[in-house]
């Protein structure tokens, strides 16, 4: 089982790594850093929002769960 801190804690990290790809990408399309990094920062709070979502809701779904424990 995993916890709702754990799942915070990895979207922000999996966030993080996201936002820094994306501001190179808004930079260079928009030529503005500052833009590039708003872009930046108001996707990576909907991403960390929706990836929280998702893990619990997989968390839910029973389907391929093995019922063995893990060693």
């Amino acid at each position: 089982m995993e916890t709702n801190l754990r799942s915070i804690v990895k979207g922000a990290i999996y966030r993080g790594l996201s936002f820094i790809l994306s501001t190179a990408v808004a930079w260079a399309v928009t030529g503005q850093l500052q833009e590039g990094l708003m872009i930046s920062f108001i996707y990576g709070i909907g991403g960390i929002i929706i990836f929280f979502i998702h893990e619990r809701a997989w968390l839910k779904v029973k389907w391929g769960m093995s019922k063995e424990t893990p060693n």
